[in-house]
């Protein structure tokens, strides 16, 4: 499995060369094989950088992912993804784009935010092959929170089967905060199953923890990682963690104990 570092705007205050640079001179083992960024794509700055990652990507050798801002606006969408088909043809490589299923504000709109999201990705992946793109699209999973609706991994199935170009994201953490089963994936999303997010979640009060040695809920994770072997996955395993709750006082150290638990998870997805 290729294991990613998720990105997004708390890391911006360096530009994509000085960040590659950290992590290459910090990453001893060469266990980050790339990232997964997240964009605002209504933000000139960010997606500047994005396009700078592609360049680097291209040059340094990692991969490189996208994680979708979540508007619903089919136009402001299309437009992403020009400028991410352009970040493609840098790195000459398919670039794959996650996208949330679409939230309502109003908890109980389950069948209108699941028609909103059917929508969204039929017309993206449309436009996708109408332009003939080097994109994959795909969704993932989100948790139950209480007053928003959220699709949850058995909720987005049926968008997978309206949609056969589309993929499927596994986010473990999600599904851990919703105390699911984690090893109970529909045929249809092993099938579509491309990428992986791992984080921990202290359910209402922290989100996007690392995984720990001593984790009360280790047993859980660890589990959920031997079935994707199970599975005979291959592909990318994200570290969604967040980084302001890397332990340091600066930049640096923060970045530098997010590629400690990095090296800390290889092993167990060798």
């Amino acid at each position: 499995m290729n294991l990613l570092l998720a990105i997004n705007y708390k890391f911006f205050s360096r530009s994509a060369k000085e960040l590659v640079h950290l992590v290459e001179m910090m990453d001893h083992d060469r266990v980050v094989d790339g990232y997964e960024i997240m964009v605002d794509c209504q933000n000139k700055m960010e997606m500047d950088y994005l396009l700078e990652l592609a360049y680097l990507a291209k040059e340094r050798g990692f991969l490189l992912q996208v994680h979708s801002s979540s508007y619903d606006d089919i136009e402001i969408q299309k437009k992403f993804l020009d400028a991410v088909a352009e970040c493609a043809l840098v790195t000459g490589k398919t670039i794959n784009i996650v996208y949330h299923p679409v939230t309502m504000e109003e908890d109980g709109c389950e069948s209108v935010a699941l028609e909103k999201t059917n929508y969204l990705l039929s017309e993206l992946l449309n436009y996708i092959y109408m332009k003939q793109y080097h994109l994959t699209l795909s969704l993932e999973n989100l948790d139950q929170r209480f007053g928003v609706t959220r699709l949850t991994k058995e909720q987005i199935e049926p968008v997978l089967y309206n949609n056969h170009d589309l993929y499927y994201t596994y986010d473990l953490g999600h599904e851990f905060r919703n105390h699911g089963a984690i090893t109970d994936l529909d045929p249809i999303e092993v099938e579509r199953l491309n990428n992986v997010h791992l984080h921990r979640d202290e359910y209402y009060y922290k989100a996007h923890l690392p995984f720990q040695e001593n984790d009360e809920d280790k047993e859980n994770w660890v589990k959920a990682i031997v079935y994707l072997k199970s599975l005979d996955y291959q592909k990318s395993v994200v570290l969604e963690y967040d980084f302001y709750l890397m332990e340091g006082s600066t930049y640096e150290e923060q970045l530098e104990d997010y590629i400690h638990h990095a090296t800390f998870l290889k092993p167990y997805l060798s």
